[in-house]
Parts: structure tokens; C-alpha cells; sequence
């Protein structure tokens, strides 16, 4: 069906796009990019203000599953789906852009948050794509929220050097968020946001940008230094 054929072919696209993506980087950008280190528990406490976002996600998909609405190769090629997206675009945000930026020398303190504000915007601005098959108002919110999660995967990154739990979290709402709405990656949404919550998204993300700078202002220069040296 129209479902299936379209997440099989956009799963192929972002494995490609991943393929190429790994493949740049070692033949070409050859930036270091850390999966795991001994901070990943320190990478899941950095990651806590995702719950906002990943709550409610959750509850959605969960209400889906309950009712039984999609099948099991549903849920499969939205998992698969979702995995890729989470490696391909954390891979390239987190792992190659902001790794790239923190590898220059000299780093302050206003390096690195302005390093992780610069990646996060341009995370959001990817979003923008999205306007060929929705609304304005839908999409200006979608580059808003992702921006914001752009952010707190970025502390996580510069904090910890650990690009796992990034990915594995951007996977889990991605996946649940297609589990929540299965057509949405096939239907066309002109859906009007109100601009309320367009608001209170904006208002989360300055208190992210604001948890940022705390967390960067705050912490052991030389630790961050000796992190990305």
C-alpha cells in the first residue's frame, strides 16, 4: 500500500543519505565523532528537558497501539524509519557541524554555546523542507520544536563527547511520533497551528537556549577543553 511504499522508499533515501554521510566524513571531512565514552550517564542526565517533547510523543503512540490501528510491518517500518533519521541527522548535526566547530582551538566559554545555539538553528531550518507538504504555521512551529531539541542534543554532545544517546532519543520520537500518526510522513497537512502554541513553543525554547548558556557558563572550562582538545 501507499504507506508502506512510502516509508520503504524514504528509508532507502536516508540510508543513502547516511552511507554518503560516513563515507564524507572519512574519506573527506575526517571529523572525530564519538559514540560512547564513560560520560553517557552524564549524556541521559543533559538529556532530561527532552521528556517536554517526548512525553507526550509517547502517550500518543501509546493510545495508537492500544487501539490497534497499525499493523505490526507498520510499526516495524517506522521504527526502522525512525532509527535511520535519528543516525543520519545526529550523525551530521551533532557528530560532523558542532564536532567540527568544536575542534577549532581557542575555544571560551561563549565558543561553545554559540557553537551549540549555531547547530541548533540550522537543525531547525532543515525543518523548513517541510512547507512542500504542509502549512506555514505547522512548519514554522516544527522548526521551532526542532530547534530546540537541536539544542539540548548539543549540550549532550559538547557536555560529554557521547553521540549514542543523542540518536537513540532523537530515534524515539521520531518512531513514536509515526506510530502516533502514521500518514503523516505521506499525507499533505494544512493544518493551521494556533498561534498560542506557537508561543509557548518559542517560550520553551528560550528557556532551552537559557538551560544552555547555564550549563556552559557554569561548567570547568578546562574539563570542556580537555574534552575537545
Amino acid at each position: 500500500d501507499g504507506y508502506t511504499n512510502c516509508f520503504l522508499i524514504n528509508s532507502f533515501y536516508e540510508f543513502v543519505f547516511l552511507i554518503l554521510l560516513i563515507l564524507g566524513n572519512a574519506l573527506f571531512f575526517k571529523i572525530k565523532i564519538n559514540f560512547s565514552t564513560l560520560k553517557i550517564g552524564s549524556a541521559i542526565i543533559y538529556s532530561l528537558p527532552i521528556l517536554i517533547f517526548l512525553s507526550s510523543n509517547i502517550l500518543l503512540a501509546s493510545r495508537q497501539l492500544a487501539i490497534g490501528n497499525q499493523s505490526d510491518q507498520q510499526i516495524i517500518l517506522a521504527v526502522v524509519f525512525a532509527v535511520l533519521v535519528g543516525f543520519a541527522e545526529e550523525y551530521a548535526f551533532r557528530g560532523m557541524m558542532l564536532g567540527n566547530l568544536l575542534s577549532s582551538t581557542n575555544k571560551n566559554s561563549f565558543f561553545y554555546f554559540a557553537a551549540i545555539i549555531i547547530q541548533g538553528a540550522a537543525f531547525g531550518v532543515l525543518h523548513s523542507i517541510n512547507l512542500f507538504h504542509q502549512s506555514a504555521s505547522l512548519t514554522i512551529t516544527q522548526m521551532v520544536y526542532a530547534s530546540a531539541i537541536g539544542i539540548i542534543f548539543g549540550i549532550v554532545y559538547t557536555k560529554t563527547s557521547v553521540l549514542i544517546v543523542p540518536i537513540l532519543i532523537h530515534a524515539l520520537i521520531d518512531g513514536s511520533a509515526f506510530i502516533a500518526q502514521p500518514d503523516s510522513i505521506i499525507r499533505v497537512d494544512m493544518t493551521v497551528v494556533p498561534i498560542r502554541t506557537t508561543y509557548a513553543m518559542i517560550v520553551i525554547l528560550i528557556l532551552i537556549i537559557i538551560y544552555a548558556a547555564l550549563t556552559i557558563f557554569l561548567a570547568n572550562k578546562k574539563e570542556l577543553n580537555k574534552l575537545w582538545k
